[in-house]
C-alpha cells in the first residue's frame, strides 16, 4: 500500500497501482477527484461522501468503473476482493479509461461556445 497526496503526482501513483482508493470520501468532506485514477486506468474505490464529484461518481459507478463501498473497513474488503480478481480489474481499467475518452474534450467545446456567443451579433 502507498499512500498518495501530492499535488502533480498522483497520475504516477495511479499508473503503479492495482487498485485505487479515493480518500477524502469515508468522512463528510465531499471525495477527491476519481477522474485522474479513472484515466490512468486504476480500478477505483470511493466512500460515500462524494458529493463534490457526484456526476463523475454516477458515471463511473454506472460504467462499471468503480465501486462504492459504504465506510472504510468495507471499502478495504473491496480493495483486497480486487486484488484477488485480476478479470475484475481489468474491465474497471477498461471501462474507466473509455469512460475518461468519451468525456475528453470538455474545454475545447466550451471555448468553441463562448466565442461563438462573443461574437454572434448583438440582438434588441
Amino acid at each position: 500500500m502507498h499512500l498518495g497526496d501530492t499535488m502533480g503526482e498522483m497520475p504516477f501513483y495511479y499508473a503503479a497501482c492495482d487498485v485505487a482508493v479515493v480518500g477524502g470520501s469515508f468522512e463528510p468532506l465531499g471525495g477527491q477527484n476519481l477522474i485522474e485514477a479513472l484515466a490512468s486506468g486504476a480500478p477505483v474505490v470511493v466512500g460515500p461522501s462524494m458529493f463534490n464529484f457526484a456526476e463523475a461518481t454516477r458515471l463511473a459507478l454506472e460504467a462499471g468503473a468503480a465501486v462504492q463501498a459504504t465506510d472504510a473497513a468495507s471499502a478495504m474488503r473491496c480493495a483486497a476482493a480486487l486484488l484477488h480478481d485480476a478479470r475484475e480489474r481489468r474491465h474497471m481499467s477498461e471501462a474507466g479509461r473509455k469512460l475518461c475518452q468519451a468525456h475528453r474534450g470538455a474545454t475545447e467545446r466550451h471555448l468553441a461556445l463562448i466565442a461563438r456567443i462573443a461574437t454572434a451579433p448583438a440582438r434588441g
